[in-house]
């Protein structure tokens, strides 16, 4: 046990958790919400009365005196439990150290404890949800002078993505004796944001089709531009800013510098939000959300307009724009979709079709389970989109053949060609299907478009 100064929100804890926790340059408040609140007396009194009763009855019956002795202390505790009745009544305030995680980082909690009374014993303890993990013992116990406050820090190992809540904190307040108990439990109610670790993607998506704006593109026609295509002479029409004058001086006639134009493309990612499958029911989600966030940074900083169109059991919908503050509108929107309020109620399915923008690129991240969401991949297909589906291979339920047989079972036979019906049927509208295998990279599903894209132009 350690007794606080009075110096205000002080660590109490162990020196590893003190030192973290101070070193954060950021303290964000947590919302907590009283939940429950009782007062009773321990077990101890019943223990110290039981003592003093068989005192009595032992000094009465034999007859010795000296029994009475050895009563004499917990006669004592009992009168002061009697005198001192009241507890005081906790003041408590908590803080996380970052607004925001990303998976596996080690999280801090800080709990502060204020009381307007000496408190002897003050027993503070973290409860997280189930996937919080603890690398240590989330309880400690401190000592708290009237008018002080304690501050203790708990670790927390966040693993999962999406919108955590925290849990709840209890603070039990004992008196001196132990006598007494005062239990308060109060429930967190901000959340901390927990992101996904975005796949590193390499290169760009090579549509089929450019807009004609600026950008950071090479389109293979020849006009205005930054990159060197050719040169020729002199033409009449051409601008004299084209003309090349090394060129014109060696050869005694002008000739002009043609240049690949800059265009870019908007390009939008389409996240399936329906099914739930691997061993933990969100790895293909998972999977899906890393894959859009590094896509869509990548094509943010070349200067192409980003939007994200989630389908589920709802629709979100986020337009395409540029910049560092519409990414981190589409990574909330996609953390929330591990809450069930995510989807935008204004947004029906009818509405797909005046949502997306002409001539954008459709990029599709989905495991191809729902029919809902390929009934709008061929919707989008037949608006004249360029759809490009990438489709995540996760970790599946055990499908492996038993000792007896060497054939893997019927069912996951039946399941693998319904698979590949539907792969084919995409094919077939003009949808481009590529496998994202397990262990592989964002960027060889990406490198699989792009051939297929060259190959389907110069066929």
């Amino acid at each position: 046990m350690m007794s606080p100064t009075r110096t205000p929100n002080r660590h109490l804890g162990d020196q590893q958790g003190a030192t973290a926790s101070d070193s954060g340059a950021f303290q964000r408040e947590l919302g907590l919400q009283l939940s429950y609140a009782h007062s009773a007396l321990t077990y101890q009194v019943a223990a110290h009365a039981g003592i003093v009763v068989l005192a009595v009855v032992t000094a009465i019956a034999l007859p010795r005196t000296s029994a009475l002795i050895l009563a004499g202390p917990s006669l004592l505790i009992l009168l002061a439990t009697a005198f001192e009745w009241s507890l005081p009544k906790p003041d408590v305030s908590a803080t996380v150290d970052r607004p925001r995680a990303l998976e596996g980082d080690l999280v801090y909690v800080s709990v502060t404890v204020g009381v307007d009374k000496p408190a002897a014993i003050v027993d503070v303890e973290l409860f997280p949800p189930r996937d919080i993990d603890r690398p240590e013992s989330l309880r400690k116990v401190v000592s708290i002078g009237a008018g002080e406050t304690g501050t203790v820090s708990f670790p927390i190992l966040v693993t999962t993505w999406g919108v955590n809540q925290l849990g709840h904190i209890t603070v039990t307040i004992k008196d001196r004796f132990g006598t007494q108990s005062q239990i308060s439990r109060f429930r967190i109610t901000s959340a901390l944001r927990v992101h996904v670790r975005e796949e590193k993607v390499g290169s760009l998506t090579n549509p089929p089709r450019y807009r004609r704006l600026v950008g950071s593109h090479l389109s293979p026609d020849r006009s205005d531009g930054c990159e060197i295509a050719d040169i020729r002479p002199y033409q009449p029409g051409d601008r004299l800013r084209s003309l090349n004058w090394r060129i014109s001086a060696r050869n005694a006639e002008p000739w002009i510098t043609l240049r690949h134009p800059d265009r870019s493309t908007t390009v939008v990612v389409v996240i399936d939000a329906f099914s739930l499958i691997g061993r933990s029911r969100q790895d293909a989600l998972r999977r899906s959300v890393r894959g859009a966030l590094g896509l869509a940074r990548l094509h943010l900083g070349a200067q192409d307009p980003v939007g994200l169109l989630i389908l589920g059991h709802g629709i979100r919908w986020f337009p395409p724009n540029l910049g560092h503050r519409h990414l981190a509108l589409m990574t909330d929107g996609l953390l929330d979709l591990s809450t069930s309020t995510w989807a935008d109620g204004t947004i029906g399915r009818q509405h797909i079709e005046r949502l997306m923008p002409p001539e954008a690129v459709v990029v599709a991240v989905s495991p191809l389970l729902s029919d809902t969401f390929l009934a709008s991949l061929r919707q989008l297909r037949e608006l004249g989109h360029p759809v490009n589906v990438i489709e995540p291979h996760t970790n599946w339920p055990d499908h492996h053949p038993s000792p007896k047989r060497s054939e893997p079972n019927m069912a996951w036979r039946i399941f693998q060609l319904q698979r590949q019906v539907v792969r084919n049927r995409l094919s077939e509208i003009g949808c481009n299907v590529v496998a994202w295998e397990q262990n592989d990279p964002f960027g060889v599903p990406l490198m699989a478009l792009d051939f297929r894209g060259q190959n389907r132009g110069r066929s």
